[in-house]
């Protein structure tokens, strides 16, 4: 049974967005700290076209899971890396959480309330689900004419 709670309906305990996003998803919970952990994700990247992280730029390569780590698994891996920030650059190290990047993006400001404080888009925009999206023809593109594998450097923003 659909019901609606606020904007969004729920189908049973799952919201109509969580169902869109993770659609034919299978997951499994890693603790990449962990020596267990880090031998999955690394089992997994070898038999694996592509690996997709958002994590801060750097964190992986702290536990051997970053592209020159798990290149040398793979060499056809395609790594994409989402950041906030980008690769380089001056903020390329700070967390790109979709609240903060709406602050400082301005789109907070014509939300909300005329005459009223800066509002947060109501669904998150620049989600990595979002930020995948716009990959996903990089990635068609890599598979399709080379799949020689690499760490591409493109543009992390539209």
């Amino acid at each position: 049974m659909i019901q609606g709670r606020g904007a969004l309906p729920n189908l049973g305990t799952e919201s109509a967005y969580y169902l869109c996003a993770n659609r034919n998803k299978k997951s499994i919970t890693i603790d990449i700290k962990s020596a267990e952990g880090q031998k999955v994700i690394k089992d997994l990247a070898a038999e694996s076209d592509i690996v997709v992280e958002n994590f801060k730029m750097g964190e992986l390569k702290k536990y051997d899971l970053d592209y020159e780590s798990l290149s040398k698994i793979n060499s056809k891996l395609i790594y994409c890396s989402l950041t906030g920030f980008g690769q380089n650059g001056p903020k390329s190290e700070l967390p790109g959480y979709d609240f903060m990047i709406q602050g400082i993006s301005g789109i907070m400001s014509i939300t909300g309330e005329p005459n009223g404080e800066p509002t947060k888009v109501g669904v998150a925009m620049l989600s990595p689900l979002v930020r995948s999206l716009w990959k996903c023809p990089n990635w068609l593109v890599f598979m399709g004419n080379t799949f020689g594998g690499g760490f591409p450097t493109l543009p992390t923003s539209p």
